[in-house]
């Protein structure tokens, strides 16, 4: 399956459903305002759609499970993209995170995706029990 969503400047992005990472509101200083990023593979769009409408679709295809980031906002993340999650290393990670969600390569694959986690304010038995939930 493929889903489709608005880029930006109004054209249309399709990309395999299985593809997806996560999807979240833009909140750095060097993303769009207003906007939301998806994150496909090493990519990542920004479209202007209503959050809610684009998790909806995203879930009806990848099942998705909503976290929190570092910063209080919502990160919903694709559940067969996930690899593990483990307890922060405080030497490379930012203090505050409870959890660290690793992604794999494909939805089959036990290889990480190199350099692309996400830390959360969940504990890790919480975040695998959201995990777990979204199935």
């Amino acid at each position: 399956m493929f889903i489709a969503f608005e880029l930006l400047d109004g054209s249309q992005k399709t990309i395999p459903h299985y593809s997806v990472l996560r999807i979240r509101p833009t909140v750095f200083n060097y993303e769009p305002d207003n906007a939301v990023m998806i994150q496909f593979d090493n990519r990542q769009n920004f479209s202007r759609e209503p959050l809610d409408d684009l998790v909806e679709r995203f879930h009806r295809q990848a099942p998705m499970a909503r976290l929190t980031m570092l910063n209080g906002a919502p990160v919903w993340v694709s559940v067969h993209r996930v690899l593990d999650v483990n307890p922060p290393n405080t030497v490379i990670h930012n203090p505050r995170a409870k959890a660290i969600v690793n992604f794999r390569t494909d939805i089959n694959g036990s290889i990480p995706l190199d350099g692309v986690f996400s830390s959360v304010l969940e504990t890790v038995g919480e975040t695998e029990a959201i995990l777990n939930s979204a199935l």
